[in-house]
């Protein structure tokens, strides 16, 4: 026997022949009661419409069942740029348009508020916290009054008090408020910030110092959390004078300052830091 002869006799190829025509008819038969099903369920939704509108409709519905059990993270449907069809009947024609899936809207939001977290700096012990979780007495009363409006009002405030008072608590619930508006925020503690500047000083840093004052004159919340914890140089109360300036003069910008003293004693360390 030759390599690659035929072995089949011409019964058995005729029974092969037979059976692929068989299931090609099969395939017919199943695609044209899976079209009539189709159509009836279609047009008993839809009203009557064309065969190419039926064709749309069930290809808009095929992508929509596949949203039903997505978490948006990420979406599976790439080439579709996360948009979802919707179907609508106008002048008895089918238009399907293009909207943004909520769902992948609603993940993006989330990833771009976890990023803002990140970048902010943000106190991980304060992640999730809200205004229900603060407890309100006398002593603070006016600060939570104001921080229930610190979003609209878009003021800035300067908490005091003793440590544990929660003033970096409350000043993180309002950040957490920003973030959640997609507004821009840094919160840092003072003498971290200052120890950015030294190391530019130092020739430690990678980055300028004018980059570090530019990205805290921009940003939409500032929270410098601790101030009056180290004695003032000269450079370092140079440097908080600027960025205070800065952002009192800027257009729609909030900076928040806690600290464990009076705004009188905290005058006293810019006077001795500046020679008065």
């Amino acid at each position: 026997m030759k390599v690659g002869e035929n072995t089949k006799s011409p019964i058995q190829a005729g029974l092969v022949a037979s059976n692929i025509f068989a299931f090609i008819a099969q395939c017919k038969e199943r695609r044209r009661q899976t079209a009539a099903q189709n159509r009836e369920r279609i047009t008993g939704i839809y009203g009557e419409l064309s065969d190419s509108d039926i064709v749309e409709i069930v290809s808009a519905e095929k992508l929509l069942a596949q949203c039903e059990h997505c978490t948006g993270e990420p979406c599976e449907r790439a080439r579709y740029s996360s948009r979802q069809p919707l179907i609508e009947i106008i002048g008895g024609v089918a238009k399907i348009s293009w909207h943004e899936c909520e769902t992948a809207r609603a993940y993006r939001r989330r990833q771009r508020q976890a990023r803002r977290i990140k970048n902010a700096k943000f106190p991980e012990r304060y992640i999730g916290k809200t205004l229900a979780d603060y407890q309100v007495d006398e002593n603070n009363r006016v600060a939570v009054t104001f921080a229930r409006n610190a979003l609209k009002t878009r003021r800035g405030a300067f908490f005091f008090g003793e440590r544990g008072t929660g003033k970096t608590y409350l000043a993180a619930i309002i950040a957490q408020e920003y973030l959640a508006a997609d507004k821009s925020v840094i919160f840092i503690k003072v003498p971290r910030l200052l120890d950015e500047f030294y190391s530019v000083i130092r020739g430690q840093s990678e980055v300028s110092e004018q980059d570090i004052l530019q990205e805290l004159y921009k940003v939409d919340l500032l929270v410098l959390d601790d101030l009056g914890m180290e004695k003032l140089s000269k450079y370092a109360g140079a440097m908080l004078c600027k960025i205070i300036d800065a952002r009192y003069d800027g257009e729609n910008l909030t900076t928040l300052i806690t600290s464990n003293y009076s705004l009188k004693e905290i005058q006293g360390e810019f006077d001795n830091a500046s020679d008065g």
